[in-house]
């Protein structure tokens, strides 16, 4: 083998190995995220249980818990959002892998 070859090889092995890096660094984010997102879906269905209880008047509470569970669902959107994008890059990086070994 020629020092061009081993120098590609090893290169291939470096890239490799950082890509399955990023690939674990991405998996742990999704994960987290899914975590939070559950978590979020969980007050999310506290708080419309609690509004939906018709021992609740109309007052500052009521205000606060109506606000409190539009944050909830601009969290939830947003948590949405930014787990697709890391899905989406995930694949990316799955592709060029397979492309970098063909």
């Amino acid at each position: 083998m020629s020092k061009n070859n081993i120098s590609k090889i090893s290169e291939l092995i470096k890239e490799d190995d950082y890509t399955k890096l990023i690939d674990n660094e991405i998996d742990h984010s999704i994960a987290t995220l899914e975590e939070i997102l559950n978590k979020e879906k969980v007050r999310e269905t506290l708080i419309t249980t609690e509004l939906s209880n018709k021992k609740i008047a109309q007052n500052v509470y009521t205000f606060d818990l109506l606000d409190y569970l539009d944050k909830t669902r601009e969290n939830i959107l947003n948590l949405e959002n930014y787990l697709e994008n890391l899905s989406t890059k995930k694949r990316l990086l799955g592709s060029k892998k397979r492309l970098s070994f063909s």
